[in-house]
């Protein structure tokens, strides 16, 4: 059904509420699909191995590759969205706050001009640990990427007031739960 890799796919990722699709190859590239079609949209190659593994974050803003050599690869997903400017909160738009504030929530260390970081350097640059900080240009780019993704904008009272009470949820530990 995907045709288009020279390659075995190794690898196939569903980008969620939409009909597109990551598949990654022995062939060691990448292609994004358009499964209505299907239709290959894009092809991407910046492995130096066969990809083992594909997948979106759950707002499909980035996905994600991995080859057999461990190599691990993000991508930033430019849809071209539209803007929608209509609609009141609607909780289908909670993992994108999730998301938003999780990235926003400050690490436990960092590698920064390190050479040769440790194992536990890494695992702190890694974690993340805090409330989360983000400024208004920051909520205003979010209220933006939400209306794109065909939610509509939410006021940013709305999205204030859910932004609050999802940090609350962070600061406690507790992101999803």
């Amino acid at each position: 059904m995907l045709e288009g890799h020279e390659g075995p796919i190794n690898a196939v990722a569903t980008a969620f509420g939409t009909a597109y699709a990551l598949s990654g190859s022995t062939d060691l590239s990448l292609r994004l699909w358009d499964l209505s079609g299907p239709t290959c949209e894009l092809k991407l190659r910046r492995h130096g191995a066969p990809v083992t593994a594909t997948a979106f974050a759950p707002d499909c803003a980035f996905a994600v590759s991995a080859d057999e050599d461990g190599h691990v690869q993000l991508w930033t997903m430019d849809w071209e969205l539209d803007e929608t400017y209509t609609g009141a909160w609607d909780e289908r738009m909670r993992p994108i706050v999730q998301n938003f504030a999780y990235a926003h929530q400050p690490t436990v260390g960092s590698i920064d001009g390190n050479d040769d970081p440790s194992p536990d350097d890494i695992r702190k640059a890694l974690t993340r640990r805090g409330r989360p900080v983000w400024n208004d240009e920051d909520v205003r780019n979010l209220r933006y990427d939400i209306g794109c993704a065909g939610f509509g904008m939410p006021t940013m009272d709305e999205l204030d007031r859910e932004l609050k009470k999802v940090a609350q949820k962070i600061g406690r530990r507790t992101l999803f739960g």
